[in-house]
């Protein structure tokens, strides 16, 4: 067995390490790429332009730093998810939009499934067309003003309450009378093991604002801490007025 070392590498040992991502058939190599952050900043990520992940293929990572022994894991990419959406009620009678998968590759269903619904509102005042939009939460109390949003779980299908789906849009909405076209668009994704694991344990199951730091040795890399996963990801979008008044 190899023991994990107990400290961080030093700079040194990070910059003389060599990191390779492979397939039974290539290597690929990754470029030092500055890239724009979410805060409009600047953010430095290693990017492979080669790499084009494909269904089903498995895929090693392999880490080697001098004076240590390597590290190796493999990753295999699931199938996309194509989502569909079904009008349902609850036992209590309330109206539900269901989000139903169909997949391309049934032979490499996901381990997790996580969808995301947003409402996109196309409005015309005369000059080029303007598009608004604005994510839909899996829950909404109108009593209380609670919000859930979604999060990735075992369940190949979600389901959204269309009160909230009608509050979303009556937000967003406002009282213009100029949109012309409302849609809603649903982004599916799907996890593969070790990826589904390693996020709802350092996201706090099921909290996306905490992170658990009682289990700083959680990993899915023998040898080594983090995780090597994938995730593949479609979307869909559907006349809203088909599915919600």
């Amino acid at each position: 067995d190899v023991a994990l070392k107990t400290v961080p590498l030093t700079s040194a040992e990070v910059d003389s390490a060599v990191v390779v991502v492979k397939d039974p058939k290539r290597v690929y190599a990754f470029s030092d790429t500055v890239v724009a952050s979410a805060d409009g900043g600047m953010q430095r990520i290693w990017v492979s332009r080669a790499l084009r992940p494909q269904t089903g293929q498995a895929y090693t990572l392999t880490i080697t730093v001098p004076g240590f022994e390597p590290v190796s894991v493999e990753a295999r990419l699931p199938g996309k998810l194509y989502p569909w959406l079904k009008n349902e009620k609850s036992e209590a009678g309330i109206a539900l939009l269901r989000v139903q998968p169909g997949y391309d590759d049934p032979r490499n269903v996901p381990y997790g499934y996580y969808y995301r619904m947003w409402i996109v509102c196309t409005r015309n005042d005369g000059g080029p067309p303007d598009q608004t939009r604005a994510e839909v939460p899996a829950y909404y109390s109108s009593n209380t003003g609670e919000i859930t949003w979604p999060v990735p779980t075992r369940s190949a299908e979600a389901v959204f309450p269309v009160p909230t789906i009608e509050h979303t849009y009556a937000q967003l909405r406002g009282g213009d009378t100029l949109f012309i076209k409302k849609e809603l668009v649903v982004k599916a994704f799907a996890f593969n093991e070790s990826f589904y694991l390693y996020y709802k344990t350092v996201r706090g199951f099921d909290d996306q604002l905490s992170l658990r730091i009682d289990q700083p040795n959680l990993t899915f890399i023998p040898g080594g801490l983090g995780v090597f996963g994938a995730i593949n990801m479609d979307s869909a979008r559907f006349n809203c007025t088909s599915f919600v008044k």
